[in-house]
């Protein structure tokens, strides 16, 4: 056991960032379209325990437990396995579907031979039901890929009755109702930040004070105990992160989740600099309701009711930011399209089309850090009033075309581009889109599409990197056991990117929220985003007057890729020397654009490259002390 544990954690150690039902055929859907179950819970005689654990460690906190005492509390609550021949048959059919047909191989550094190797003889032994759910837990946590799942309906459904009694199942969670009453994200230390409570809050948490684990250890140190000595992992109430800087945000900010294990919890009072170890026994009657999704509430906008996952709500809501004349839209998933049921793309497009037409907004907030996924065409009637262009164009999907190869793919085909019809003209106002690890599939889908928006910037962190969909393979395995594998991801057109999968959307700014911030009521990133739209758009907060670029800037090309021509826009804050050129892949200048003094202010220009061949080029400006350069694709 100490040999597959050991091998456990080298599969999993990767994940992390250094750290102070049907008949199993190939069904296709959405992208993305993949919430959590509503489990209806198995009482039967065949049925694990459902009550607390019977067996206890003397003398010992859960924390201070071996894997040889977890070992044993596991079986004590999961109770005897399904047998040999029925666990192997589970393994092996989950292990040579991922062989032969997952697409999520690509930047995923996971020997899957070698998993088989060291499991299967395990296996073959017999295990107990809780040890073998500990051993596929890990398998499908191991490929990091947010909607690629093997569960044990039965434990699943019994923990979602009865997660208050404390049984041994590890959740990693972000994005979903936080079971401390509070919300939670990490902090650089690994600590976690509480930015929202709910009322009535047992604990007496209050915004900035930090978790820092359970039982006198830190949460970090802590998780990975956990997982050294065996402790199961719940898929249900699990949402991994789909790249390493995801995966370790979700690991860190779900500490709350997972206080029914342990007699108390370390926190460090924002108030008084205090660390109270508080007994986590009255959470066992509170009944929470807040949404964790790493947003802290901004006067003049009003919040999402739910989303798709529960069905609590419209997953948006739309407002002018309190004293000024910025416009912010939440969006917590894609849900529906306009031609299938759900309220989600008709509330974009109504949202997008109020803040730019009657509102008359100087600029605009996406708000997607948390946002679940759903269709495809979910986003397009509100993006299509904002490009003029399709961005669809910059990504392709692929589909796994050889059960031998894992890097075998084929059919780059348009990734559902003729479902985008762009507008007739461009928003010419900023857009900040705010971004984070809890933004994904879909989510990550059309936060790669404003990558290509002129007047977009991005801030936050990254998008959890779930970019597989379309097609998938789902079945049902013997004693209440399913699967789900992807068959397909997502290909960026832009040279040099590649397979997405595994890749989150990378910020232009990096920003978060803090914990002088979220004490004074604030959310840091969205500071930072107005911020930079009043510096951008040449209009003051609160005043209305103009105002000069506040810094230099140059801004990506649009549309990119473009035949011929595109427009490139910067902007300089001081009367300066500029010098703007496109240069090919080997240094060489084709095209002078601006050449001569300028005074501050924004400007654009327009660039035919009708004499070029297709390829990639680069456009470099130079101002004063101030040097970008940013890629552009010349397709004919």
């Amino acid at each position: 056991m100490k040999r597959i544990i050991g091998f456990l954690l080298c599969i999993v150690s990767f994940c992390f960032l250094p750290i102070p039902q049907s008949s199993g055929q190939d069904k296709t859907f959405p992208p993305g379209k993949s919430p959590k179950r509503a489990f209806t819970p198995s009482l039967s005689d065949q049925s694990p325990s459902t009550r607390a654990p019977s067996y206890t460690i003397p003398g010992k906190r859960a924390s201070q437990y071996t894997a040889e005492d977890w070992g044993k509390v596991i079986d004590s609550t999961w109770g005897p396995g399904q047998g040999a021949t029925t666990q192997l048959q589970i393994f092996d059919t989950f292990w040579n579907m991922i062989d032969q047909q997952w697409s999520g191989f690509p930047n995923l550094p996971v020997n899957w031979d070698s998993i088989r190797t060291v499991y299967r003889p395990q296996i073959g032994s017999g295990l107990s039901r809780g040890r073998f759910l500990s051993l596929m837990s890990r398998m499908w946590l191991a490929l990091m890929e947010h909607h690629t799942w093997i569960v044990d309906d039965k434990v699943e459904s019994i923990f979602n009755q009865g997660y208050k009694s404390g049984i041994p199942l590890l959740c990693i969670n972000t994005g979903y109702l936080d079971l401390l009453g509070a919300a939670v994200t990490p902090m650089p230390d690994s600590s976690g930040l509480v930015y929202r409570v709910e009322l009535g809050n047992p604990l007496g948490l209050a915004p900035g004070d930090l978790v820092l684990g359970y039982e006198g250890i830190p949460w970090k140190r802590l998780y990975r105990q956990l997982l050294d000595n065996g402790v199961p992992i719940s898929w249900n109430w699990s949402s991994p992160g789909s790249a390493p800087e995801s995966r370790t945000h979700e690991v860190l900010s779900s500490v709350g989740w997972n206080w029914g294990m342990f007699d108390t919890i370390d926190v460090v009072k924002y108030s008084t600099g205090d660390t109270l170890h508080l007994p986590t026994a009255p959470l066992s009657t509170f009944t929470p309701s807040l949404w964790a999704t790493d947003q802290v509430p901004i006067a003049g906008v009003p919040m999402p009711q739910g989303c798709y996952v529960n069905e609590t709500g419209p997953a948006v809501s739309w407002g002018v930011v309190q004293g000024t004349n910025i416009g912010y839209v939440y969006v917590w998933d894609w849900d529906g399209d306009l031609g299938r049921p759900g309220p989600t793309a008709q509330l974009f497009h109504d949202a997008i089309y109020d803040l730019r037409h009657n509102k008359s907004v100087d600029g605009l907030v996406l708000d997607f850090r948390t946002n679940w996924g759903g269709w495809y065409s979910s986003a397009n009637g509100g993006l299509a009033q904002l490009f003029n262009f399709d961005p669809t164009s910059n990504m392709a999907r692929a589909s796994r075309n050889s059960t031998t190869n894992h890097m075998g793919f084929s059919s780059f085909e348009e990734a559902w581009q003729s479902t985008f019809v762009p507008g007739s003209d461009l928003f010419d106002r900023p857009i900040a889109v705010l971004i984070g690890p809890a933004c994904l599939s879909m989510g990550d889908w059309n936060s790669f599409r404003m990558r290509f928006h002129p007047m977009a910037r991005s801030f936050g962190r990254p998008t959890n990197g779930a970019f597989v969909g379309g097609t998938y393979t789902t079945g049902t395995l013997p004693d209440g056991w399913s699967y789900k594998v992807p068959t397909n991801l997502i290909y960026s057109n832009i040279p040099g990117e590649g397979f997405l999968v595994h890749k989150g959307v990378q910020p232009d700014e990096q920003v978060w929220l803090t914990r002088d911030g979220v004490a004074k009521g604030k959310d840091d990133v969205v500071e930072r985003a107005l911020a930079w739209i009043n510096t951008t758009n040449g209009v003051g907060a609160i005043e209305g007057k103009p105002q000069l670029p506040g810094q230099y800037a140059l801004s990506q090309n649009y549309p990119n890729p473009f035949n011929p021509a595109t427009t490139i826009r910067y902007s300089i804050s001081h009367r300066s020397q500029v010098f703007l050129a496109v240069y090919n892949t080997l240094g060489q200048q084709v095209a002078t654009l601006v050449q001569g003094p300028q005074e501050a202010g924004s400007y654009e220009v327009k660039f035919d490259g009708s004499v070029l061949a297709s390829g990639v080029y680069f456009y470099r400006l130079q101002a004063g002390d101030f040097v970008s350069s940013k890629k552009l694709v010349m397709v004919k």
